[in-house]
């Protein structure tokens, strides 16, 4: 994609949410906007995490700092970003810890 292109895609987004500021619909297009781009990023964040790697800085997760393992089966690891993901040892899969787990 070049520069031009994506000057283009500006523009034609920009010339939208100006119709719809008009006719009374910018909220309903802003709203569908957010949710697209959540649909669009959240399985790309789901296989970088699956693959060990940080969604929001790409650090692989196996370097990443360990705290002291409740249970032997899991272990909380914190990402020098600062999230904080649970690592299943059994299966060597990760997901993102909860508030109650870290």
């Amino acid at each position: 994609m070049t520069h031009s292109d994506i000057l283009k895609c500006e523009y034609y987004i920009n010339e939208n949410l100006n119709y719809c500021k008009h006719q009374g619909q910018y909220n309903n297009y802003s709203f569908s906007l957010s949710t697209m781009l959540k649909k669009l990023i959240s399985p790309l964040q789901k296989i970088l995490v699956q693959r060990g790697y940080c969604p929001g800085c790409t650090s692989s997760l196996k370097k990443a700092q360990k705290r002291e393992q409740k249970n032997q089966k899991i272990e909380v690891v914190i990402c020098k970003c600062g999230r904080a993901y649970v690592h299943d040892k059994e299966l060597d899969t990760y997901r993102r810890a909860l508030d109650s787990e870290v």
